[in-house]
């Protein structure tokens, strides 16, 4: 996948031949808009391609991913946030869909639809959610028959660091929190937060 002729990042995949589930990103791209463009093995067949985008603002990089895969009816997906304020994205395919049905949320943070297309006996669905604090989460998901990949990409927002420095002439690096604990020559520091 490229984006405005820029590689993608593969973050999350999952393969239970001969369906495929991937979760690609960018952060921060140069280019802001652009076109999507995917290219296929000259030897690959397709049933169908589904494909979703969307943008993040304030995303540091990918945090976790995880997989999984074959043949059953239910799937979990534990993924785990660094930071609250997280964000998490679920791609699912399922092959051999007797009842033409894409796989479907049960629990977890994961629960808004993307994209729910079904393709002769193809089906996928693309879910995302919001990680409120640090930690691990779990989400399943049903409706697999055969066949089913499920991927998941979590990612942590970027900190920025605000400060007030009153009556100071001391110099600090805002990478070291020893220099926002101890000013030096003076210096007094009032309050040190971080917001997202």
């Amino acid at each position: 996948f490229t984006f405005a002729g820029k590689p993608m990042i593969l973050g999350g995949y999952a393969t239970q031949s001969p369906n495929q589930a991937c979760v690609f990103y960018l952060v921060n791209p140069a280019v802001k808009s652009g076109t999507f463009v995917f290219q296929a093995s000259s030897t690959a067949t397709s049933e169908g391609f589904f494909a979703s985008a969307l943008a993040l603002a304030g995303v540091q990089g990918a945090a976790d991913a995880n997989s999984a895969n074959g043949t059953g009816t239910t799937f979990s997906l534990v993924t785990t946030n660094g930071l609250d304020n997280g964000f998490v994205v679920v791609a699912a395919d399922d092959n051999g869909n007797v009842a033409g049905r894409a796989p479907k949320y049960v629990s977890g943070i994961c629960s808004n639809l993307m994209l729910s297309a079904i393709h002769g006996y193809s089906a996928c669905a693309h879910y995302y959610g919001y990680a409120p604090t640090a930690g691990t989460y779990t989400n399943t998901y049903n409706q697999g028959y055969q066949r089913t990949a499920l991927a998941a990409v979590s990612f942590d927002p970027v900190i920025t660091p605000s400060l007030v420095w009153a009556v100071g002439d001391g110099a600090w690096d805002i990478n070291t929190t020893a220099n926002w604990t101890n000013p030096v020559a003076g210096g007094a520091l009032v309050t040190y937060q971080e917001t997202l």
